[in-house]
């Protein structure tokens, strides 16, 4: 830090009639200097106008000492990583601001600083939020600490002095403010670009085939290795708002050491490319899984993971589902012209019974869920063995076909399951019904 003295106080100041030297801090020499408003603005511009002379002739050192010790105490500023030429012209801006405040007597207004394009050419150079906040204030104490020692050189009056550093200081707080509203803003607006930049690049990954090895190339970027498979995983929520609740429930799921997942909120699904098969419970969400497969096969997992997706919605399913959890099912969401044969084959007929005829259906479901064993069905449905054969047996009747056929209980799953389907596919449309 420096300050400047002269052999006389009010003599003429000139760079060649000063000499720097280190002086005490400002927080150490200003203690109890608020709250005295001696002279009125106009009255306290008169009287600090030597020094604002002063430290205007000294301009070119007081840049200079400023990226000094900037380079000195933070490291981002070191040499090399922020150009000289840029550090010197914030410190030109920084003797600008100090003088404006001197010569009107007051602090700036907030709304009129410009600090900001400054704040995030400096985040984008690489400097961390808290040293680019305390790297401004120790420009600003090192301008306000030759402010009080010009000030005393050029015989202005101990009074004009102290309100002077009031002003300085409640600078300080306006300008620091600037700083720190300006850097959240670029905190937010660089958190939002690279989240940009992430979708675009899960976008690309499990949609598009054709640019898979640009993507390889990039893939170490977000943290994807190229010596390992993957799981694509493609998830929905009830509420749409609840989307980035399941993305960091997976997220957590499914980050592993040395690798972790990639995941994006894409057309109102959570959409990802994991390295750790997902086991998400039941209840809330609904995720499909394909995979696991390299990175180049991601369209083709993730389009499986679409697939069986949609399959455990249409049934009503809540968890995490592969193929090999839902099996069947797969084909019977596939062929709803099957579906709706076999009900008209295995269903219709019992119509003309009435509610007994749901009682049959009802019978016939607990049996084939039972194993086909008589005694099981009983038990699950509390009647006599009995009563399950004679309903069995008409159900037969009916439909004229014989359980034991193996043909035939393939085609009753089918058709019951077909009639879940249809069912869970029903309440959704009426639930999306205004």
């Amino acid at each position: 830090m420096i300050a400047s003295s002269a052999d006389t106080p009010g003599t003429t100041l000139s760079p060649r009639s000063v000499k720097l030297q280190v002086v005490a801090p400002l927080d150490d020499r200003t203690s109890g200097l608020r709250g005295r408003p001696d002279l009125d603005a106009f009255s306290l511009s008169v009287a600090l106008e030597p020094a604002a002379k002063a430290m205007e002739r000294f301009t070119e050192a007081l840049a200079q000492m400023q990226a000094d010790a900037v380079r000195t105490r933070f490291g981002s500023y070191g040499v090399g990583l922020i150009p000289e030429e840029s550090l010197i012209e914030s410190g030109h801006r920084n003797i600008v601001q100090v003088l404006a405040a001197l010569r009107s007597g007051r602090p700036p207004e907030h709304d009129k600083l410009d600090d900001a394009r400054r704040t995030r050419e400096r985040m984008t150079q690489g400097v961390p939020a808290d040293e680019l906040h305390d790297a401004y204030r120790m420009c600003l104490r090192i301008l306000g600490e030759q402010f009080i020692t010009l000030a005393q050189a050029a015989g202005v009056d101990e009074s004009a002095i102290l309100a002077g550093t009031r002003v300085l200081w409640d600078t300080a707080d306006v300008l620091t403010s600037v700083v720190v509203t300006a850097r959240q803003e670029a905190e937010l607006d660089l958190a939002r670009h690279d989240e940009r930049q992430r979708i675009d690049f899960l976008r690309s990954l499990v949609f598009d085939a054709s640019s898979q090895p640009e993507l390889r190339q990039r893939s170490a970027a977000f943290g994807l290795r190229l010596d390992r498979a993957y799981w694509a995983v493609r998830g929905h929520a009830a509420d749409a708002g609840q989307c980035d609740e399941l993305r960091t429930t997976l997220d957590a799921m499914t980050r592993t050491y040395g690798c972790r997942p990639l995941l994006g909120v894409i057309d109102g699904d959570v959409i990802g490319v994991v390295p750790v098969m997902p086991t998400l419970p039941t209840g809330r969400f609904t995720v499909g899984v394909g995979g696991p497969a390299p990175l180049e096969a991601m369209p083709h997992a993730f389009a499986t993971a679409s697939r069986m997706l949609d399959v455990a919605i249409s049934f009503g399913f809540t968890g995490s589902f592969q193929m090999s959890d839902l099996s069947l099912r797969v084909a019977v969401a596939s062929e709803p012209e099957l579906g709706a044969l076999l009900v008209t084959r295995y269903i219709a007929p019992l119509s003309a019974e009435g509610d007994y005829g749901a009682t049959l259906e009802e019978t016939v479901v607990a049996h084939i869920a039972a194993g086909c064993r008589i005694k099981a069905t009983a038990s699950r449905l509390n009647i006599h063995t009995n009563t399950v054969r004679h309903r069995l047996a008409r159900f037969e009747e009916l439909t004229r076909v014989h359980l034991d056929d193996p043909d035939v209980m393939l085609e009753l799953w089918w058709t019951f399951v077909w009639r879940s389907h249809e069912h869970h596919r029903h309440e959704r449309t009426v639930m999306r019904e205004p």
